[in-house]
């Protein structure tokens, strides 16, 4: 079954990012499922159990009625991934990569102001980085989600889409599914509001001609195509030619003769 992967740092961030188009991707047939890589709460309400559970029953009501088919939590400490070795965040997340096998990744953007989210992008780098290898032919895209409240707070590199979704008849779902999380949910002006989520709609929909869209912007992209010399799979073409090592010196000189 096609599968796609939403990497989210906090409960909500995934919904607020991508609520509209799970349901346009469930509907294609697509089986979604979410890691959720912090505990979300540990540092906000330290020590506070009770918040930590009205956290995960906000998160998993929200996703019962987005029909999400699994949630994966690693539960790394929220708000500190940059205490934890990065070798562990890859580790973790290459795990998930290679069980839940995904078409597609929808990671956070790299210019978001929440530092978690930044080092999640960079970790979705890593774990993606060998697509050539015949194991990892499932992988086609890789692609990134802004957040109300981190991604357009930084002023100086704003989140750019270049990939649109019509979330015209999934953007009520949207904001239903937002309106689970009292512990998130701000009133208005406040971006991480149903005002804001309906401000954010229309502004990508002017952007690409919907009445309402989500954007996303498309950072690694690769079609399984057969070389023409070789015949053989794109994907599998490096491996099947055994390894030639030569030093830049050499490969200078021999254009220079």
């Amino acid at each position: 079954m096609k599968t796609i992967l939403i990497l989210s740092a906090h409960p909500d961030d995934e919904v607020l990012g991508i609520g509209g188009s799970i349901q346009y991707f469930k509907e294609q047939g697509y089986q979604v499922e979410v890691c959720c890589v912090t505990d979300g709460s540990s540092t906000q309400y330290k020590n506070n159990s009770q918040i930590s559970s009205q956290k995960n029953l906000e998160h998993e009501q929200a996703f019962r009625l987005l029909n999400i088919d699994r949630l994966i939590r690693l539960s790394f400490p929220d708000m500190q991934l940059d205490t934890v070795p990065h070798y562990l965040l890859n580790e973790e997340l290459s795990k998930v990569f290679s069980e839940v096998k995904p078409e597609i990744i929808f990671t956070h953007s790299e210019h978001d102001l929440n530092k978690d989210h930044r080092l999640i992008y960079d970790s979705s780098l890593v774990i993606t980085r060998f697509v050539h290898r015949p194991e990892n032919s499932f992988f086609k895209k890789l692609m990134s989600y802004e957040v109300l409240s981190s991604s357009e707070w930084n002023m100086e590199k704003p989140f750019l889409p270049n990939f649109f979704i019509n979330i015209e008849k999934y953007l009520s779902k949207k904001k239903e599914a937002f309106s689970y999380f009292k512990t998130e949910i701000r009133p208005y002006p406040h971006s991480r509001s149903l005002e804001g989520i309906d401000a954010l709609a229309k502004y990508r929909g002017l952007q690409s001609g919907f009445r309402f869209a989500e954007g996303f912007k498309i950072i690694k992209s690769f079609e399984n195509y057969e070389d023409t010399e070789t015949g053989t799979n794109s994907k599998n073409y490096f491996s099947n030619k055994p390894p030639v090592t030569r030093s830049y010196w050499e490969q200078n000189k021999e254009n220079n003769e």
